[in-house]
């Protein structure tokens, strides 16, 4: 498993939506304090389709 940071937000029609945050490395400080969520990437994962359910952990 491996998390990936985040932004939460609702749609125009009602529905959570995640966005990736692109500057993901541990180094990076301003990505991991405009993140909210986790988003939980199963094993061997690279990325969602737009639109694919996925787990998150809100923070």
């Amino acid at each position: 498993m491996e998390l990936l940071r985040g932004t939460l937000h609702c749609d125009a029609s009602g529905q959570l939506r995640v966005t990736p945050n692109a500057a993901d490395a541990s180094h990076r400080l301003r990505g991991a304090a405009d993140s909210d969520v986790l988003l939980v990437m199963g094993e061997g994962v690279r990325a969602y389709a737009a639109g694919e359910v996925v787990e998150v952990i809100r923070y």
